[in-house]
């Protein structure tokens, strides 16, 4: 009886004194590897460990993301604060860019991807760029959106918006 406890909480001695006591598990949640945790529990342990550098990841893109929009409104004098409304943002992108309100319709349906190319098309040709920051643009934004918001570059042949303009009356 003594022998039965004391291998089953210390089951690496049973080698040394070569006795054959062994429990095979029934399933494999069962399975103890002896260092206080099943395999169910490592593998949820390893699970929240990637939701939680995923959730970081993801958080750091998004405030580089609205930093560098909010720098990009306030050098075209807009209010920094439109950077924050998700879908109002682009809205106010477009309306920057001289673009149609239209487009915010071709955005939030199939053509994301190809409105997106082209707000980045022109946005790039605001700020006096090559044409190949556009694919900087599309693959690594949380890169190259800093980069294009914080250059020194003046925008000379694009009117700038006053803050009373009208851009919240097109609504």
């Amino acid at each position: 009886m003594i022998k039965y406890f004391f291998f089953r909480f210390f089951p690496f001695f049973s080698h040394i004194f070569s006795l054959e006591y062994r429990e095979y598990p029934t399933s494999n949640f069962d399975f103890d590897p002896g260092f206080g945790a099943n395999m169910n529990q490592m593998g949820s342990s390893f699970i929240s460990a990637m939701w939680v550098f995923m959730v970081t990841i993801f958080v750091i893109v998004f405030i580089t993301y609205v930093i560098s929009l909010w720098k990009i409104f306030s050098d075209n004098n807009i209010q920094g604060w439109k950077a924050l409304i998700p879908i109002y943002n682009i809205y106010v992108l477009l309306k920057m860019l001289d673009m149609s309100g239209w487009w915010l319709i071709l955005y939030l349906i199939d053509f994301g991807y190809i409105t997106s190319v082209l707000i980045n098309y022109k946005l790039v040709k605001k700020y006096e760029k090559i044409l190949p920051f556009i694919v900087g643009l599309e693959i690594l934004p949380f890169i190259f959106y800093p980069i294009l918001a914080f250059s020194n570059k003046t925008q000379k042949h694009f009117k700038t918006y006053r803050e009373n303009d009208d851009i919240d009356d097109e609504l």
